[in-house]
């Protein structure tokens, strides 16, 4: 759930400073937001002992990057990118994982909840590979031929719900696999 506040203040200072009449400064003032809850958000992470993941670095790395320059150019295409930057850096990884370590990465996230053949882990972590190659894609595609506020709406609601449904079809075709619960099989 904390992963969606950056996101949240972003698409919220949008739209604020649209409404109060501020339409050609929004994505200055949204890239601004998101810079700062980003790092407040880690602070307090780091205040509170909370684990900080690298991707939580990651992310506020390339938030910082990306914000730094959207603003010092004033061209928001940098902000807009940076959806395919974390995308190629997140398939970069998993695609990684398949030749470094004992397992690749979809098969240490969902172990517990999947008990699958090898090859169908393989398969399952090309498709993530491929899931955000698609995703940054699309999102560039957006970012290049569409107004801000489509943008906008399409980073909360269309890369949200395109992620949705591909946990959701990802559950519906490997459903046998599902791992049963050990208690429920004694009863």
């Amino acid at each position: 759930m904390q992963d969606f506040i950056p996101v949240v203040a972003f698409i919220g200072a949008y739209v604020s400073a649209r409404v109060l009449g501020y339409a050609e400064q929004a994505m200055y003032v949204a890239t601004a937001a998101l810079m700062l809850v980003s790092a407040v958000q880690l602070l307090w992470m780091k205040l509170r002992n909370t684990a900080i993941e690298k991707r939580h670095w990651l992310t506020v790395l390339v938030i910082w990057v990306l914000g730094v320059l959207t603003l010092a150019v004033h061209n928001d295409l940098f902000i807009k990118f940076k959806p395919t930057v974390l995308n190629i850096a997140i398939a970069a990884v998993f695609l990684g994982s398949q030749y470094v370590g004992r397992e690749n990465l979809t098969k240490k996230m969902l172990h517990s909840a999947f008990d699958m053949p090898e090859h169908l882990w393989t398969r399952l972590n090309v498709a993530w590979v491929i899931f955000f190659l698609f995703e940054g894609a699309l999102n560039v595609f957006v970012a290049l031929n569409f107004s801000n506020d489509i943008y906008v709406s399409f980073k909360f609601f269309g890369l949200m719900g395109l992620t949705i449904a591909f946990l959701i079809a990802q559950f519906v075709l490997l459903r046998a696999y599902l791992c049963k619960d050990k208690e429920g099989e004694n009863e």
